[in-house]
């Protein structure tokens, strides 16, 4: 059996994890692999849904092989809560991939793919960055960012450091295939995507 540690910025109390990762999470249970699920959780929904609630999803997911943790996502001060979001995710990543000997590291998206850029070299588990899109240029195109400013640059160089660090990448379309392949570094490296 495998024990792939999977972290998302994504709380599992938003529809998209529900909809996108447990199904296949629950199959892949069913065929040698065993997660431990990291989440970050918005306090109005985690309010919503209450201790029972909490409880109830626990035991399910538990049934299907699924250990799901959860940290309290925080929105304010704005940046400087993301950091502190993934400071306090860095230690319970830490601990949790100790406990359960994760065999593999699922990152979905950059925010929690930082955390694996700060691993000590004994970790010696293999990194699936599923990426999706581009955080910078998604933020840039959004009207969030600047293109070139601090954070887009901060963002950008981060990504580039993931696609390095992993062993896999996951992306959705064929131009977003195309484009990171050529970044250099990955050409080498024959990266699977």
């Amino acid at each position: 059996m495998k024990n792939v540690f999977y972290i998302s910025y994504n709380g599992l109390l938003e529809p998209i994890l529900p909809s996108q990762a447990i199904p296949y999470l629950k199959i892949l249970s069913k065929n040698g692999y065993r997660f431990i699920l990291l989440t970050f959780e918005k306090t109005k929904d985690l309010k919503k849904i209450g201790k029972k609630g909490l409880k109830n999803i626990e035991n399910s997911l538990e049934k299907d092989g699924i250990i799901w943790k959860h940290l309290r996502y925080h929105k304010y001060p704005d940046k400087i809560s993301t950091f502190l979001d993934i400071a306090i995710g860095f230690f319970v990543s830490l601990y949790l991939m100790v406990k359960h000997k994760a065999d593999i590291i699922h990152v979905r998206g950059a925010t929690p793919g930082v955390i694996t850029l700060f691993l000590p070299k004994s970790i010696k588990s293999k990194v699936l960055f599923d990426t999706r899109g581009l955080l910078a240029e998604e933020y840039a195109g959004g009207g969030l960012w600047k293109e070139g400013g601090l954070f887009f640059n901060l963002v950008k160089a981060v990504e580039k450091k993931l696609l390095k660090r992993a062993d896999a990448v996951v992306v959705l379309t064929e131009k977003h295939y195309k484009k990171l392949i050529c970044l250099p570094g990955l050409k080498e490296k024959n990266l699977p995507i």
